[in-house]
């Protein structure tokens, strides 16, 4: 019954902070599962997860904030108390309030986007596992150019540049990878990726770098190599979902869309080296030329 007042629902896939609730004094004998039969018929579920202690509670994240206020004005109250309305589980009604961390407070309202493999599960959720695809582009090393350290020893530090285009043109070759003097392998990635939902129509591009440092042992700048690539693929996979918008009704996914391309590029970074890993500002964060990355 609750489920068909509830509202429209466009969920991206990032963490919305102001979609989190707390039920608290669980009874010991409550399970995932009973509080996310209760919850669900409000919306979408990010995650629910039951903490453990002398005073059980749990963290319920909603993807939007309209479903958190529709269950809040339902089973909690303003003051904490318990609402007259809420279920019971084993013998205890739920207890209800809004709850922010510090993390959140940290954060504030600054966009907190799932990780890949979150984003993967969602969309996987949402269009289901044979209803939506991606494709890698692009895939291409970038040049990285071994220079001195501070100390004047070869091999400390590295300059990263972009040079696709001029490897393309045959001007100059990008390097895979770079063995150092300190024992240590870097590779570098640049990536794109398309993702498809045939039901919508609905194509849109992902752009990201992978990075990779592992000791030069046998077979390492092959590890290094793959780490890269896999990084950067994941995260421009990742990148491309976050462009997608969708829209929910009475919990049903009912349309997709696309959202303009962000110009910062990420970087996901594998760092097995004792040294500093690199300030990801110093690192490429722009597509310069690029010609595949555009939203379409």
């Amino acid at each position: 019954e609750l489920a068909r007042g509830m509202p429209d629902e466009l969920i991206f896939f990032k963490r919305n902070l102001e979609a989190r609730l707390m039920v608290y004094e669980l009874a010991k004998e409550v399970k995932v599962q009973d509080l996310w039969r209760i919850f669900s018929v409000f919306g979408g579920l990010e995650s629910l997860s039951i903490q453990e202690g002398d005073d059980r509670y749990a963290f319920v994240n909603f993807f939007s904030t309209a479903s958190a206020n529709h269950a809040f004005s339902e089973l909690g109250t303003e003051s904490g108390e318990r609402n007259a309305g809420a279920p019971s589980l084993y013998g205890k009604q739920l207890k209800l309030r809004r709850r922010y961390t510090r993390r959140d407070r940290e954060v504030g309202t600054r966009c907190d986007w799932l990780s890949a493999s979150e984003a993967v599960a969602l969309a996987n959720r949402l269009f289901g596992f044979n209803g939506w695809l991606s494709s890698v582009r692009e895939l291409q090393p970038l040049v990285t150019v071994q220079v001195a350290s501070h100390g004047g020893e070869p091999g400390q530090g590295l300059e990263y540049r972009e040079a696709r285009d001029e490897a393309r043109a045959g001007t100059l070759e990008a390097c895979s990878h770079v063995a150092l003097a300190d024992g240590f392998v870097r590779s570098h990635y640049f990536a794109i990726v398309r993702v498809e939902v045939p039901r919508f129509g609905l194509h849109v591009t992902g752009r990201a770098y992978g990075l990779c440092c592992t000791r030069h042992l046998a077979g390492a700048p092959i590890e290094a190599i793959g780490t890269a690539k896999k990084a950067a693929v994941n995260l421009a996979r990742a990148a491309a979902l976050r462009r997608v918008g969708v829209v929910l009704l009475e919990g049903e996914v009912r349309w997709g869309h696309a959202l303009p391309q962000e110009e910062e590029i990420e970087t996901s970074i594998v760092w097995e080296a004792p040294s500093p890993m690199p300030d990801k500002s110093e690192l490429p964060n722009r597509c310069q030329g690029d010609d595949g990355g555009g939203g379409d």
